[in-house]
């Protein structure tokens, strides 16, 4: 079970964005890069992501940036995850076309597992991680 550098980046992305004071102004993406020790093509990718997802939005040229579209309290962990990842899970297995799937003797210990991960990916806001 591993949550992806992509998905990991771009939540700690958007903790940086909100303690910089992005729910109102844009914030530049090189001074987000240079926060998180990431490069500004990388970001570039993941705020990409999640622009499509409408978690934020950007503006190019002079004082633009990035900045939240939304209310912090009304993005999830899950949102952040699905806009850069897709839907995951905890094993491949428990994805639509396992042959194994009506036989597997360990299916229901991942599902309940996976169930668990989302529940708290789900419940866990970026407003309580500040």
């Amino acid at each position: 079970m591993r949550v992806s550098t992509r998905a990991r980046y771009g939540l700690r992305v958007l903790v940086s964005l909100v303690r910089l004071g992005g729910r109102g102004r844009f914030v530049s993406t090189r001074h987000l890069a240079r926060r998180e020790g990431v490069s500004v093509k990388y970001l570039e990718r993941v705020l990409g992501l999640l622009r499509k997802a409408g978690i934020v939005e950007t503006q190019e040229g002079r004082g633009g940036g990035v900045r939240l579209c939304r209310d912090v309290g009304n993005i999830s962990v899950a949102d952040v995850v699905c806009a850069v990842d897709g839907k995951w899970s905890v094993v491949d297995c428990l994805k639509e076309g396992c042959p194994r799937q009506g036989v597997c003797p360990t299916r229901q210990v991942w599902r309940r597992l996976n169930d668990v991960a989302w529940t708290t990916l789900v419940e866990t806001r970026l407003s309580q991680l500040l």
